[in-house]
């Protein structure tokens, strides 16, 4: 006699063809929720970015710059492939980006000034001092590369906090993720204020309007997502048209998202409880029958999951939404299209004697754990802070240099800075280099004695 199944595995409806068991899909599943997969990805697609840009530069070159056009009556995007990935797709991803920094202002770790208050002074030292190293290293140069040191990259930085395991205390890395959204908001402003193209101020205007629309559907308690979304799609095509870079027409339609959800919890409770009695009495009277072939448990069913969408907030709704296809497809596909280095044709002798790359490089690596770890430990020593519970200045400092893996953002930031493709492979080159020594170095710091010594506090 077999071994009884368990329930999960009887209850399954499964197709013809279908196998009983699938370890090849269990596994790719397990593998596609795990916290550091987009890091893996965005590394294999940066490699691949590299070694098709050596191996085939002229193709690689091509394709980047395959020319795409889109036309609205007058006004049209005449863009390569690179930039519709750039300000088009990329957009998503900083929709993505201001949906979590939105839900952390209203319910997360920002909303309490008390808990915040570190956080936000760490994150604004962990910008200063490394756009401060740059143009003091490139004063008399490319000083308007200032703004590539000052990003983190946060699914590196958290992948790397996620390999070091229960070595580093559950604090670490939430203070981690808190660092990093203000250091996003951060990088937001300079890309809107200093790496936008001059403004046609009668685009801007109307996108203002737009964006205003935006929250007056909010206000009015629309939670359409097709009605925002088609909302958001004219807000980035009238803000780039004004000039400014697409994906702040990412974050300025996550500013208006929508928080509250339609209904009450007790509303959903009252309404789940009534349909799931019928759902149950039918499935009584017909029971080994299909939902698929019975209209009343069909409908039931059907109405709970409107039901669970009208007591969920939008805005949780759409990350869950846009996470994996952002993660796994999205940002890949940047690191791929971005991260291209042609290594015959780069001249690493060369960069030790460029200021820009030198600028980059002190920036991300010794800028950010300097100025995150004096930020914070000035407020504790005057006493204006403390570190959350079971958190160092070691572990600080260890922060701060994970910080330093600027990757996708700094990648991001060199492209609106560099038009010169040398000055960007220099760029770019600089910024691999930088982002893996402030790996090793976070690393090594969190996992050294010193990160087990009692909390400073002032």
């Amino acid at each position: 006699m077999s071994p009884t199944l368990p329930a999960k595995t009887q209850d399954r409806i499964r197709a013809p063809l279908e196998p009983a068991e699938s370890p090849l899909m269990d596994l790719f599943a397990e593998f596609a929720s795990m916290q550091g997969t987009a890091a893996v990805l965005l590394l294999i697609a940066s490699v691949a970015g590299v070694a098709f840009a050596t191996l085939e530069p002229d193709l690689y070159h091509d394709v980047l710059h395959f020319p795409m056009q889109f036309r609205i009556g007058d006004s049209a995007l005449d863009w390569g492939l690179v930039e519709w990935i750039n300000e088009g797709l990329m957009a998503l991803f900083f929709f993505l980006l201001g949906l979590e920094i939105k839900r952390e202002v209203t319910v997360g770790q920002l909303r309490e000034v008390r808990r915040s208050v570190v956080v936000v002074a760490c994150a604004a030292g962990g910008m200063l001092a490394p756009a401060a190293i740059y143009a003091a290293i490139n004063w008399q140069g490319l000083v308007y590369g200032w703004g590539i040191p000052i990003a983190t990259d946060t699914p590196f930085a958290y992948a790397a906090l996620l390999a070091l395991g229960s070595r580093v205390p559950r604090p670490v890395p939430v203070f981690l993720v808190g660092l990093a959204i203000v250091d996003d908001v951060g990088a937001i402003l300079a890309i809107a204020l200093f790496y936008s193209a001059e403004l046609d101020t009668g685009y801007l205007y109307s996108a203002l309007a737009a964006w205003v629309a935006l929250g007056l559907l909010n206000a009015l308690g629309v939670r359409n997502a097709l009605v925002y979304g088609l909302a958001a799609v004219v807000l980035w095509w009238l803000v780039v048209q004004a000039g400014v870079h697409g994906t702040i027409a990412g974050v300025a339609a996550a500013i208006m998202a929508p928080v509250r959800p339609k209904v009450q919890p007790h509303s959903f409770v009252k309404r789940a409880v009534a349909r799931l009695g019928h759902f149950q009495a039918r499935e009584k009277e017909q029971q080994g029958t299909d939902v698929f072939e019975d209209d009343v448990q069909d409908e039931a069913a059907q109405d709970l999951l409107v039901a669970a969408e009208r007591v969920t907030s939008p805005l949780r709704r759409w990350e869950r939404v846009l996470d994996r296809p952002v993660s796994f497809g999205i940002l890949p596909l940047f690191a791929f299209m971005n991260a291209g280095i042609d290594l015959h044709a780069l001249d690493l002798a060369g960069m030790v004697h460029e200021p820009m790359a030198w600028g980059v490089f002190a920036g991300l690596v010794v800028g950010k754990p300097l100025g995150i770890t004096l930020a914070g430990g000035l407020g504790l020593w005057l006493g204006l802070w403390r570190l959350p519970e079971g958190m160092t200045l070691h572990h600080l400092l260890g922060v701060g240099c994970l910080a330093g893996i600027g990757f996708t953002m700094s990648i991001f930031v060199a492209q609106l800075s560099f038009g010169a493709a040398d000055l960007l492979a220099t760029a770019k080159a600089a910024i691999v280099i930088a982002s893996l020594v402030a790996c090793g170095l976070g690393m090594a710091v969190l996992v050294s004695p010193y990160s087990a010594s009692p909390p400073r506090s002032g």
